[in-house]
């Protein structure tokens, strides 16, 4: 019996101690747009994922699933999709979008270019190894 007991709780320490999957690990196979260029994958987001405000940042395979989510998750999204594609990694940028300083916007940034439809000013960089950080529990 105490053998089992033991066996119970190692299994229970290794399994809790294993790394879960990565927050960009999702499947792109159904995304029908050029996935190396953040425009075009910007494009498909808006078109495929409705913007709805729900308080919370998902990963972005929940995003997929659900077809709705706010900047941020449409932002993690996109950063996503481009890094499956290309190994590329890309920024998110937090800041005032179309000159609107009452609420903050979140928009991939790479290569110095925030890929977003308006202007942007910038108030900080989330970078995308720290994306994982930023996850609703």
């Amino acid at each position: 019996m105490k053998n089992i007991i033991l066996f119970i709780i190692l299994f229970f320490l290794i399994s809790c101690s294993m790394p879960v999957e990565n927050w960009y690990d999702i499947d792109i196979s159904e995304i029908d747009c050029n996935k190396s260029d953040l425009n075009e994958i910007s494009k498909w987001v808006n078109k495929n994922i409705d913007y709805v405000v729900d308080g919370r940042t998902e990963y972005p395979r929940v995003t997929l699933k659900k077809k709705y989510g706010e900047c941020r998750d449409q932002s993690v999204l996109m950063n996503a999709i481009f890094y499956q594609e290309t190994r590329k990694k890309a920024d998110i940028a937090i800041g005032y979008y179309n000159g609107h300083r009452g609420k903050t916007h979140a928009v991939p940034y790479y290569n110095n270019h925030y890929y977003c439809n308006g202007s942007f000013e910038k108030l900080y960089i989330i970078e995308f190894d720290e994306i994982k950080y930023y996850f609703s529990l």
